[in-house]
């Protein structure tokens, strides 16, 4: 109970989202999907934001906030290649680059085959574009270790010892090639479509660790 209390406090999470991402139905394909849909529903409009600033006073720590709130405006457009991520520059417009921090996001525990075709799904979505793939993230996701990333104090709350340090698994290998649109052998396989490249953020040294 203590631990459910603190917990949201650490992670700056509401303790609701918190329970909701716990659950042991929760899928985190379906999830993004319903990010990549919310982020279409506001793609080229004018959105406000408010932001309660303790939670994120590092942020904007040298942006003075007199109210309660604060407050942001803007409009971004996702880019739907390179080149129009330069048209939507030059028209003064924010360019929204799609991009994943985590191969989680395919349900990298469900086998090997649900997970390729979670990437290939993805690899289809012509109106959200993913650029590249962050393969790691906090924790272990049965395809590859993540680095120490959370401070000394947070391992009270949260532990991350599994699959620290460790290397790429086999499945990790089957999604590199999937996302990179290789074969077998490691040669460029044009049937797969586009590629969405592989970030190295959060793992120990590099894919090849």
């Amino acid at each position: 109970m203590a631990m459910k209390i603190l917990e949201p406090f650490y992670m700056l999470i509401p303790p609701r989202r918190i329970d909701y991402y716990r659950q042991v139905s929760y899928n985190y394909f379906e999830e993004l999907k319903r990010e990549k849909a919310f982020l279409l529903s506001k793609n080229g409009l004018e959105t406000k934001s408010e932001i309660f600033p303790k939670a994120f006073e590092k942020l904007i720590k040298d942006t003075p906030v007199n109210n309660r709130f604060f407050k942001s405006t803007g409009t971004y457009q996702i880019a739907l290649n390179g080149l129009n991520a330069v048209d939507i520059v030059n028209e003064d417009k924010i360019a929204f680059v799609m991009t994943m921090e985590g191969a989680n996001m395919f349900n990298s525990s469900d086998s090997e085959n649900s997970v390729l075709q979670n990437i290939r799904e993805v690899k289809s979505w012509n109106d959200t574009p993913v650029f590249f793939v962050s393969l790691a993230h906090h924790f272990y996701n049965q395809l590859c270790g993540q680095a120490h990333s959370i401070p000394d104090e947070g391992a009270f709350f949260i532990n991350q010892s599994e699959g620290l340090l460790s290397g790429i698994t086999s499945k990790g290998w089957a999604v590199i090639r999937e996302l990179l649109s290789l074969d077998d052998s490691n040669q460029i396989d044009i049937s797969k479509g586009r590629r969405i490249l592989v970030d190295l953020k959060h793992m120990k040294n590099g894919l090849f660790s």
